[in-house]
């Protein structure tokens, strides 16, 4: 588990940040360090172990404290300035650490990205209802130790402690809502709808009438009703929007190919979504992605 250089791409005029490895770590102390608004294709657990200061996230500012933890994913958007001597870690990783493992941890790992990166599209705001924090925080800082050795050994304990980590983080994102951790009600609202549909949106056997109206305890007919009213579409085009506009973020990721965004995204093929793409856009999915760049 080697440490490579963070390459620096500019994109639009908005510094675009990658690593090269599954795994680094980078830390910061001082009392005077600043880092301009840009954003990176891995996720990233930044930590503050000390120090206050300004951290905006996907255009929301927050003053930033010792013990804070914020969870960054591919897209989000971010800045950062010390006002205060200030000591960070981030703990980055590829997707590629946990999804070289079978199709439920894939799947499992898909669902904890799209929760936070939810999360950060809403507040970007720390995890602070992690009732666990000490236990991350020592997971944290366990990570941190083991990073500076070379071995199969440590290399899976890194593993397994990011893996606890970000459970608990996305145990802490859903905390509040009544579906057993994974941030999603039961309760007949427009937004719970949406975000069921945001949540599933890899999980075609999920997104029916029949399975959505069970969910939340409704007949399939007025479910629809009951969307079109809110939202002035149908439920279908919602998906298919939603499932469209999935496609275009990975699109974006040049490390991805056509066939890896289809398994990523639940699609049976890449022929499978390659006709989704045509029906949507009139073009092929080689075609788009040449147009969204």
């Amino acid at each position: 588990m080697n440490v490579y250089l963070v390459q620096v791409k500019v994109i639009i005029g908005l510094r675009t940040f990658f690593i090269y490895d599954l795994f680094e770590i980078y830390s910061v102390a001082s009392d005077s360090w600043q880092k301009g608004k840009h954003r990176h294709q891995f996720f990233e657990i930044l930590y503050i172990e000390v120090g206050t200061g300004i951290h905006i996230v996907n255009g929301q500012q927050h003053i930033y404290q010792a013990g804070d933890i914020f969870m960054l994913t591919p897209g989000d958007s971010h800045s950062f300035s010390t006002m205060r001597y200030t000591k960070f870690h981030c703990i980055r990783f590829l997707p590629e650490l946990f999804t070289q493992e079978n199709n439920d941890t894939r799947s499992i790992f898909y669902q904890l990205k799209e929760s936070i990166s939810y999360h950060n599209r809403l507040s970007g705001m720390p995890l602070e209802s992690l009732d666990e924090r000490p236990l991350v925080i020592a997971l944290i800082e366990q990570v941190l130790k083991e990073s500076s050795l070379r071995s199969q050994q440590h290399e899976l304990i890194i593993k397994s402690s990011i893996g606890l980590i970000l459970q608990f983080l996305l145990r802490s994102v859903g905390r509040g809502r009544h579906d057993g951790g994974y941030g999603l009600s039961t309760n007949l609202t427009i937004d719970n709808m949406l975000n069921y549909v945001r949540f599933n949106i890899t999980d075609n056997a999920k997104l029916t009438k029949k399975v959505m109206a069970s969910f939340f305890n409704i007949s399939p007919h007025y479910i629809g009703e009951y969307f079109k009213k809110h939202c002035g579409m149908s439920l279908r085009d919602y998906i298919v929007k939603c499932k469209l506009s999935h496609i275009e973020r990975k699109m974006l990721n040049n490390n991805l190919s056509i066939s890896q965004i289809a398994v990523e995204l639940g699609f049976v093929d890449e022929s499978h979504l390659c006709k989704f793409v045509k029906r949507c856009t009139g073009q092929s999915p080689t075609n788009y992605r040449k147009k969204l760049e």
